[in-house]
């Protein structure tokens, strides 16, 4: 049975869906925004699986239970249904001229007031708590003890072949540069060696995201990059038609390139690829 280690795992390595579904199955919608409203978050939304669930299905959560080796049930707990609605507070909830809803296309902007919603400097601050906790004042850091942030940074700044999951050892899919897209793009040949990142991706409806930290031990230089870009010219939603190749992953690998070009020079470093 996969633990939350292995969900959590899954969902920074792999950017597995599913793992995130499972977590989000434990937390349930109001727990996971009464701590993030805790912790000054007050405008980030985790409100649907990412999945095909209706609005109802996704206020409820679990049920779900912790079994042993032998499968003795450690703890349980039954489904729990979520009754304060929480909605996307962005001040444009409405996206694109068009989506497809199966085979059939609406002629109008989708409709995004229900769907999770993460602003790009609170993932940003995310990260720096996570990698320099002392950076972030202590009422907005995340309540985690030491072991439980060396696992996260592992599992941030992992190659998928370092994970021990024998899947993940195919480098024609899961190459080292798989989901790391400021500075990589859409490369899948070797890594850096110099350069090691900690970071989360997201991919959706045009979207693309990457909150980012390098590090290169080589040069000494490390610092944190955050970008979001929407790539999708004819403005149709679920049509699978987006820009990420021709614009998205360009951007991104550009954009860490330059960035990083300019950190080895402002520490008097030689200059990157």
């Amino acid at each position: 049975f996969p633990s939350l280690a292995d969900n959590i795992t899954q969902m920074m390595v792999v950017s597995d869906n599913y793992a995130f579904n499972r977590v989000y199955d434990f937390l349930g919608q109001e727990y996971s925004h009464l701590r993030l409203f805790q912790k000054g978050y007050t405008n980030t939304r985790l409100i649907q699986r990412l999945s095909s669930a209706t609005e109802e299905e996704n206020r409820v959560s679990g049920p779900f239970k912790f079994v042993d080796t032998s499968g003795n049930v450690l703890y349980e707990e039954e489904a729990l249904t979520t009754m304060r609605k929480f909605l996307n507070p962005a001040k444009n909830v409405f996206v694109g001229k068009a989506y497809l809803d199966g085979r059939k296309k609406i002629n109008h902007a989708k409709d995004f007031s229900s769907s999770n919603f993460l602003p790009l400097i609170s993932a940003h601050q995310m990260l720096i708590s996570i990698m320099t906790p002392g950076f972030i004042q202590p009422s907005s850091r995340f309540e985690l003890n030491e072991d439980d942030y060396k696992f996260l940074r592992k599992v941030m700044g992992m190659h998928p072949r370092e994970s021990g999951v024998e899947a993940w050892k195919n480098d024609s899919i899961y190459y080292d540069c798989f989901r790391k897209f400021l500075y990589y793009g859409n490369y899948n040949g070797p890594a850096n060696p110099n350069i090691r990142i900690y970071n989360k991706v997201g991919m959706a409806y045009g979207f693309m995201s990457d909150v980012a930290y390098f590090v290169d031990a080589r040069n000494k230089v490390e610092f944190f990059l955050s970008a979001v870009i929407y790539v999708n010219d004819d403005e149709i939603l679920n049509d699978g038609r987006y820009d990420y190749y021709s614009v998205g992953f360009p951007f991104m690998e550009k954009l860490g390139k330059i960035i990083y070009n300019y950190e080895l020079t402002r520490y008097g470093c030689s200059r990157g690829e």
